[in-house]
Parts: structure tokens; sequence; C-alpha cells
């Protein structure tokens, strides 16, 4: 799915960082090379 459109490209691929939360189990973070982070929750 894409998460961004043409005038806001977000950080590229290689930079990107992603981890989890190691107090709540399920949730990663995103990090999007300076445009913010995204966080999601496992289901």
């Amino acid at each position: 799915m894409r998460i961004n459109d043409d005038q806001h490209q977000w950080g590229r691929a290689g930079d990107t960082a992603i981890t989890g939360d190691p107090r709540l189990y399920g949730r990663v973070y995103l990090g999007t090379d300076g445009c913010g982070i995204i966080y999601g929750d496992g289901q």
C-alpha cells in the first residue's frame, strides 16, 4: 500500500529505521528519514 504521494515523498528505503517497543508487546516504530515517525500495533 502506498503511504505517500508525488508531492510528499518520504525518506529513502535505505535510510529507514524500524524497531520494536521493548515495553509494549506488538508495537513497532518506523522512522521516515526526517519526515516523522509512524507506529503500528499488532493485532
